[in-house]
């Protein structure tokens, strides 16, 4: 696993493999030990929470009833985001 130190308004990026469309996950807000993240993810990339986590029909595809925006801001995050002093 990779753990990162970003600051509010800072971003990652990661490969998507698809051609000219990176995930980018933004620091929108720290505020009171929450941490709320902006996804930007090309349609074909299912963005969801752990705590939602649905079982996918046979073929491994998501339902046509649900749909995934481009861009998802995500409340709350409490996984493994760790607020240091310094960035990585």
């Amino acid at each position: 696993m990779l753990v990162l130190s970003r600051k509010e308004g800072e971003r990652i990026v990661i490969d998507s493999g698809v051609e000219g469309a990176p995930i980018v996950i933004s620091v929108v807000e720290i505020r009171g030990g929450r941490v709320r993240i902006g996804i930007q993810a090309p349609r074909s990339v299912a963005v969801r929470r752990q705590e939602l986590e649905f079982e996918l029909p046979a073929g491994g595809t998501t339902p046509a009833s649900f749909s995934v925006p481009s861009a998802v801001v995500v409340e709350p995050v409490r996984a493994e985001v760790h607020l240091a002093s310094g960035s990585c």
